[in-house]
């Protein structure tokens, strides 16, 4: 049983104005199976109790089509609860559907390790010299794997999934958000990239046998294949092994035998870097397959482990996927080792990806992905955006998907950071937030239009930031964060 609402927008500011009684009689109780869908500009308020001291609803339902300017009217009205997103989910009737139906995970059974060998990987790419000793739970939580990993395991991916263009699809819906706030808000570049995305795409594949993947894809067809090998028979036969080396166009004539038949670790790295100096010799440094073969070939040194992780650094063209894959084989021969490893961090990892997203708490971020876009284009959003932590926005691109960005009030301004800015203080404040579709639905266009827009907006906060300096700290603006027309 819920309490609900609906009305226009104005309502919002009824509901926070009027008082317990007065709201609480202007409630419905109703079920979720029971509510309708809110019309353009309308909005369904929730609660899953009766309101009392804190009248702002749980959730607020609206229309796809209406977020972002939904999000722009709250945030020229209801400064006093910028950004409103880090109180209140704004979700849309298919997000609120696919939150109603994953209170439990999804289920990742012999595949656990997979997922957290492929996080480690990425956030080992990142991790400079000091390798396995600079990673940190945080740094694993921001990163792509993970941002895929968790929608999986809210179930963005399961209704339906029987096509293979619908995968990628839904695939590319994360990582491109998870993209654009790199871009939005780091002043150095994760890992990400495409071979990034492609792991992503095969490792959400290995829990649907019936699904493979693009036939715009072929490399990773064969890797999706071979995965499913090395999960179902500990291993790669000889004649997988063969096809491989073809698709990375290494010439057949090649025994890897030797190598399949080795039985110490240092027979298994001297095989190791005769077959990965055919690689570089013969095929392609940068392809998915190599990458895969060079991350599978280290994984079967020291079963279970990461700890040949400086020998991948020795192909820097093969990174990150090379890394990434190292880690994806490691899970998928050995269930659970990779978990107890690195003091646990394993199982922190899993415990965080699989964390059971309630539809009526508040939201665990500072805002979510669709208001960033639209306060980033207030006069002076450095103001209005003051994460929980300093330095850092920790920003919801979907439901119950959560990454940081470094936010640059914080980190911008310096002499390197501003080089090739030129102009960017003449274009400030003249973003119009785009029209984003949300999960579901081709956005991909718009995405990619807003990132410029969005890049240059903050190039021109930092500029305008290191010019400025303490002379406008004491001023405020109580006017609403966007002109009203």
């Amino acid at each position: 049983m819920i309490w609900a609402r609906t009305g226009a927008w104005r309502s919002l500011i009824d509901v926070l104005q009027t008082t317990a009684e007065a709201l609480y009689a202007s409630l419905a109780r109703t079920e979720l199976s029971e509510l309708r869908a809110p019309q353009r500009q309308e909005i369904t308020m929730l609660w899953s109790s009766p309101p009392q001291r804190e009248r702002l609803p749980y959730v607020i339902l609206i229309d796809e089509l209406d977020v972002l300017e939904f999000l722009a009217w709250s945030a020229t009205y209801l400064d006093e609860y910028l950004p409103l997103t880090g109180l209140t989910r704004v979700i849309t009737p298919s997000q609120l559907e696919m939150l109603a139906v994953s209170s439990d995970s999804f289920d990742l059974s012999k595949k656990e390790d997979a997922w957290v060998g492929g996080i480690l990987g990425e956030t080992l790419c990142g991790a400079g010299p000091e390798g396995v000793r600079a990673v940190s739970l945080r740094a694993c939580m921001d990163t792509c794997l993970f941002a895929v990993g968790r929608a999986h395991c809210l179930g963005y991916f399961s209704h339906p999934m029987n096509k293979a263009d619908l995968l990628s699809e839904r695939v590319n819906v994360v990582s491109t958000r998870w993209q654009q706030l790199q871009k939005v808000g780091s002043t150095h570049q994760r890992a990400g990239g495409s071979s990034v995305e492609s792991v992503a795409r095969i490792l959400v594949a290995l829990s649907y046998p019936q699904v493979s993947l693009e036939a715009s894809k072929p490399d990773e067809r064969v890797v999706l294949d071979a995965c499913r090998e090395v999960l179902r028979d500990k291993g790669i036969r000889t004649s997988t092994f063969h096809k491989l080396l073809h698709s990375a166009g290494v010439p057949g004539s090649l025994d890897v035998r030797p190598f399949m038949a080795a039985t110490t670790r240092e027979e298994k790295f001297t095989l190791y870097e005769v077959i990965m100096a055919s690689l570089r010799e013969f095929g392609s440094s940068g392809d998915l397959v190599a990458s895969f073969l060079a991350g599978y070939l280290l994984s079967r040194v020291a079963p279970g482990s990461l700890e040949h992780v400086e020998a991948i650094h020795a192909y820097p063209a093969m990174m990150p996927g090379a890394l990434v894959f190292y880690g994806v084989c490691a899970g998928l021969d050995n269930e659970l080792a990779l978990q107890s490893r690195m003091g646990s961090l394993g199982r922190r990892v899993m415990r965080e990806l699989t964390f059971e997203e309630i539809l009526f708490q508040r939201p665990r971020c500072d805002l979510a992905f669709e208001e960033l876009i639209v306060l980033l284009n207030a006069p002076k959003p450095w103001k209005i955006l003051q994460g929980a932590n300093p330095g850092v926005l920790t920003v919801e691109m979907a439901p119950g998907i959560v990454t940081t960005i470094e936010w640059p009030a914080m980190g911008f301004g310096s002499e390197q950071s501003n080089r090739g800015r030129d102009g960017g203080r003449r274009q400030a404040h003249q973003t119009e937030y785009p029209q984003l579709k949300l999960f579901g639905h081709d956005q991909n266009d718009h995405d990619e239009r807003s990132l410029e827009q969005i890049a240059m907006q903050l190039h021109a906060i930092a500029d305008e930031l290191e010019l400025q300096g303490e002379r406008n700290s004491g001023r405020k603006n109580r006017k609403g964060v966007l002109r009203k027309r």
